[in-house]
């Protein structure tokens, strides 16, 4: 097998993980970024939390209050932004795999250029 012949056959599998992750990308339901803490107020009892999501979007950092109601939708939330923020990485790291290949691809089937050394000037 070649050269040209293994990096076709990387490039192509490269290509199916890149497929799957799309397909991955699609069930990938409500998402938020941030990290949830229980934040205890000190002049309160320490039985009863407020919880606090955090998180930076565009450069800027928020901070919300959630009610305990809502803390499992939340969860479920964050969860999803991890598994996107998982995959879109993963496909970075394909993406570059594969421009890699395809690059080493081209130049093993290119010839190369005869270069000449450039004229003297003769007095």
């Amino acid at each position: 097998m070649t050269d040209h012949d293994e990096l076709n056959k990387q490039i192509q599998a490269t290509d199916e993980e890149i497929q799957q992750i799309k397909q991955e990308l699609m069930t990938i339901g409500d998402m938020r970024p941030g990290n949830l803490t229980a934040q205890f107020h000190p002049s309160k009892s320490p039985n009863h939390p407020y919880h606090q999501l955090s998180y930076t979007h565009n450069s800027r950092s928020y901070t919300e209050y959630i009610r305990e109601a809502f803390l499992d939708d939340i969860r479920q939330e964050i969860r999803e932004y991890e598994r996107f923020r998982e995959l879109t990485n993963k496909w970075t790291d394909l993406a570059i795999r594969k421009a890699t290949a395809k690059l080493a691809r081209m130049r093993a089937t290119t010839p190369r250029a005869k270069y000449r050394s450039a004229p003297t000037k003769q007095k």
